[in-house]
């Protein structure tokens, strides 16, 4: 094997984990929304980030924590990354967000959307650069409740922060 060959394999390599790093901004992104955990959404984001249009994210913070009780979450899909350089990509991520609320005029909805991203990497690390999103249509589901159970009626009731899991062994290990 020559020297050019290590070098490819090496950028090769860079590449692969650099995708990694940035698909697991989406995954870590979702699970923090629906735990309501907004201090870990913020960790994924660069500094000056653009979210839906806005850098003044209390006020998007704000109406996600103010949405009615109930069950939400966000499960991600399909996601393409390209690389621009060494230090920003872009990427589309189709997103599934199911949301049930309860009591008088109680909604379940599936909604159908598609993340539109740009990444950027600071002192080796992916972030969110902008994050924007297109609705591709809602779907109501109807009364849910014949669907049996035990369930529960909120991700954030059944999930703990990643924080929280920090420094715990996982129960598959």
């Amino acid at each position: 094997m020559t020297d050019h060959d290590d070098a490819v394999r090496a950028r090769r390599l860079d590449a692969m984990l650099d995708r990694d790093e940035i698909h697991q901004l989406a995954v870590r992104y979702s699970f923090a929304l629906d735990s309501k955990d907004f201090d870990g959404v913020r960790a994924l984001l660069a500094p000056n980030a653009v979210m839906f249009g806005s850098t003044d994210y209390r006020y998007w913070f704000k109406v996600q924590r103010e949405l009615p009780d109930g069950w939400g979450g966000h499960f991600t899909c399909d996601h393409q990354i390209d690389f621009v350089d060494d230090t920003h990509a872009q990427g589309l991520c189709y997103f599934l967000g199911y949301s049930a609320t309860e009591g008088e005029g109680a909604n379940n909805v599936l909604h159908v959307s598609v993340y539109v991203d740009e990444y950027v990497k600071l002192d080796g690390k992916w972030y969110f650069e902008t994050r924007d999103s297109r609705s591709l249509g809602y779907f109501p589901l109807g009364d849910m409740k014949d669907i049996g159970g035990p369930y529960v009626t909120r991700l954030a009731d059944a999930w703990v922060t990643h924080r929280e899991r920090q420094g715990r062994a996982l129960p598959w290990r």
